[in-house]
């Protein structure tokens, strides 16, 4: 959820959607997605194989309390390897490493496609601290204006 809900306010900006497997493999071998832009560590959306996720069709993104937040269309299914994944992104294969144990709960197969947002999840503590990335420039601008006339006017 925290990944789509960063996908969606544009905070991983260029990237709009959950990597797909080229872009999970150039990400990997060379920190950068397809079109150049640097990217550090996958952003995927993994699940386990089932006969229901198929290529082109639509699928719900919940919450965990079954709040509709998303629609993805499937375009890309692909399996992925946790060692290469763990020891290409965090340089260890230690289960000692949060993220690493982490990944041994995710799915076989990741999936990608085009996110149709339809809510963001909801937060209920520090509301005056979240703000997109669009809004945090808007407040930095202020700032900024503050700044100059502070230095033009002293």
């Amino acid at each position: 959820m925290c990944d789509l809900e960063l996908l969606a306010i544009g905070a991983f900006s260029p990237l709009g959607r959950f990597m797909g497997e080229a872009d999970h493999g150039r990400v990997l071998n060379e920190m950068r997605l397809m079109d150049d832009s640097i990217s550090p560590i996958p952003i995927t959306l993994p699940v386990n194989p089932n006969e229901a996720i198929k290529l082109d069709q639509d699928i719900a993104l919940r919450d965990s309390n079954n709040r509709l937040l998303a629609i993805m269309t499937l375009e890309d299914i692909y399996e992925w390897d946790r060692a290469e994944v763990s020891e290409k992104v965090f340089g260890t294969q230690d289960l000692r490493h949060p993220l690493v144990a982490e990944m041994h709960r995710w799915g076989e197969v990741n999936i990608s496609g085009t996110l149709r947002m339809l809510e963001l999840p909801p937060h209920y503590d520090f509301s005056e601290l979240r703000l997109t990335p669009a809004q945090t420039r808007g407040s930095l601008e202020g700032v900024r204006v503050f700044q100059r006339r502070c230095l033009s006017n002293p």
